[in-house]
């Protein structure tokens, strides 16, 4: 049997054993976001057309820069923590006045969800220009959320300790990549989708809606978070086992995503 027969014969088991987990997850988990990329990757072994998160990923004029790319670069959409460990003392700035620039906080609050809890932590352009602030605000909106990093203990004497160990400690745990608006936008309606669903459902226990700013507000089955869709630029940082956390831009302000 020559090479190219093997390879074959190796990508037709591949197809059957992705065909078989398709249909064994969709029995267990629905709404799983993984079935979604088993069905691009299908399509894209059948068919040989890039769909969905590969065509993001591998598609013409797209994908990820290497990390050398990007620490030349130095833009926030390539890599966050080089951004941050080039300006410390800007960061240690909007570190020490969080509680001024700080961000709004949108967190769905289910019962018992396959989704998670998602949440947005959101920053108007007209109260911040830069990408890089907007970043450190809001990660560390993600980080006190985490319980990783109490603000009332920020103080200029130990702000540079912070930076490294909670700020800079945590991004170097993930795993960054450049995302398109596309890759954003089907995996937070999936979460934000299944999540309504659950506090909709179960809307007369204790602790679940949708707070906005620690403020539960009334919500119906057509409720949209107030959150602009054209997304001009993505980066998405991934932990294992974790869900995946966004930071995107839009027209109007910058977000932070996760579940």
């Amino acid at each position: 049997m020559s090479l190219i027969e093997k390879q074959n014969n190796t990508l037709k088991e591949v197809q059957c054993l992705l065909k078989d987990i398709e249909s064994e997850l969709h029995f267990r988990s629905p709404h799983s976001s993984k079935l979604i990329d088993i069905r691009d990757m299908l399509e894209w072994l059948e068919g040989g057309r890039l769909v969905g998160y590969f065509e993001a990923l591998y598609g013409e004029g797209k994908g990820i820069r290497s990390a050398l790319d990007a620490s030349k670069s130095g833009d926030i959409w390539e890599s966050p923590i080089e951004c941050i460990l080039n300006q410390p003392e800007s960061t240690a700035q909007i570190m020490l006045k969080l509680t001024e620039f700080h961000g709004e906080e949108l967190i769905y609050e289910p019962l018992i969800c396959e989704a998670g809890k998602p949440f947005y932590f959101i920053l108007s352009k007209p109260r911040c220009q830069e990408a890089v602030a907007a970043f450190v605000i809001l990660f560390c909106h993600y980080l006190r959320y985490m319980e990783v990093l109490n603000w009332d203990d920020i103080r200029p004497d130990n702000v540079d300790v912070l930076i490294g160990d909670k700020l800079i400690y945590s991004l170097a745990m993930c795993r960054e990549s450049t995302v398109s608006g596309a890759i954003v936008m089907n995996e937070a309606d999936w979460h934000i989708s299944i999540a309504l669903d659950d506090i909709l459902e179960h809307s007369d226990k204790p602790h679940v809606g949708v707070m906005y700013d620690e403020i539960q507000i009334d919500i119906d089955e057509n409720y949209e978070p107030p959150i602009n869709p054209l997304i001009h630029n993505a980066i998405q940082l991934e932990l294992d086992n974790d869900n995946p956390l966004f930071f995107f831009e839009t027209e109007t302000e910058y977000v932070f995503f996760g579940s």
